[in-house]
């Protein structure tokens, strides 16, 4: 989340930041609707540890859709959702043969309702969303065969979001920070063995926290860096009779997101975007080493 402004005189740069805004803290003005569709293909390679596959590797599309009403100039009221398609596959030797291992996860992710706000001080704009998120589903998944599974996108659980960012002018840049908590709820999730023996689970924890320090330079297409850290507490997971407990130890990522803002017109942008993360902190979590890019855009149309 961003925004920022250039110039020498501060309170005209807060001001026209609010306006104008950075990447990560667009949002309509009063009256007016934005709506976003992005696309992005994501490719990641992984290693587990004591692991004797011979490669690991992930890659699909993922498909986000935003919409947003300004119901003043420093308040709006949106909805956000996607599709994604993602395959997840290991190759390995079985004897003399190389076998592969895979993970299909396709679907609708799940539904935000969200507000954003903006309170503009004399040296910097002050920004924060608060959300909710519904899974349309349980999360489920189901065992094709001893080599192949498949699961859906949704999480399984409703989720509270909140987020505050700070951004201000410094020289000709815009600089900014922002933190993200999401609450995880209490959820559901399913699973379906080869034999078609259905068990289901009550999931809970999974909280994240997203930290991010960024830039924007408007004069160069608003050309945005930003160094994030995303980091995802482990879920409990007990199924009904509560005679089995699972539990997952979470992920803790490091990534580097980098992103244009083409003006085509008064209304309409293009974002084009690339990402990279990788794991941190490996130390229990059956990780050995593991990255992630995602390649992409969207679009901005405000009307």
């Amino acid at each position: 989340m961003k925004k920022m402004m250039l110039m020498t005189m501060m309170l005209a740069a807060s001001a026209a930041s609010a306006k104008m805004g950075t990447t990560q803290t667009l949002a309509p003005l009063a009256g007016q609707s934005e709506f976003s569709p992005g696309l992005s293909y994501i490719g990641a390679s992984y290693k587990m540890e004591n692991d004797v596959s011979l490669m690991n590797y992930g890659s699909g599309a993922i498909t986000q859709f935003k919409y947003y009403y300004g119901l003043t100039d420093n308040h709006a009221m949106g909805v956000e959702t996607g599709y994604s398609s993602l395959t997840f596959k290991s190759t390995y030797m079985n004897g003399l043969d190389v076998a592969t291992y895979k993970t299909t996860n396709t679907g609708m992710s799940d539904i935000v309702l969200k507000y954003k706000g903006n309170y503009e001080f004399p040296v910097a704009t002050l920004y924060w969303s608060l959300g909710h998120s519904f899974s349309p589903d349980k999360r489920k998944s189901k065992s094709i065969s001893n080599e192949e599974m498949e699961t859906n996108m949704a999480s399984g659980q409703d989720a509270n979001i909140a987020s505050v960012a700070v951004v201000a002018p410094v020289s000709l840049i815009k600089m900014g920070a922002s933190v993200e908590y999401t609450d995880k709820l209490d959820g559901k999730e399913q699973l379906e063995s080869t034999s078609g023996i259905v068990t289901d689970y009550t999931v809970s924890n999974g909280d994240s926290l997203q930290t991010r320090i960024f830039i924007e330079l408007e004069q160069v297409h608003n050309l945005n860096f930003a160094i994030a850290n995303i980091r995802t507490y482990g879920t409990k997971s007990v199924n009904e009779s509560g005679t089995s407990t699972t539990e997952s130890t979470g992920s803790d990522l490091l990534g580097y997101e980098l992103s244009i803002r083409h003006a085509v017109n008064n209304n309409f942008e293009l974002i084009p975007q690339l990402n990279y993360y990788q794991h941190i902190n490996l130390k229990d979590t059956g990780i050995k080493e593991a990255a992630y890019a995602f390649v992409g855009g969207s679009a901005r149309w405000v009307f």
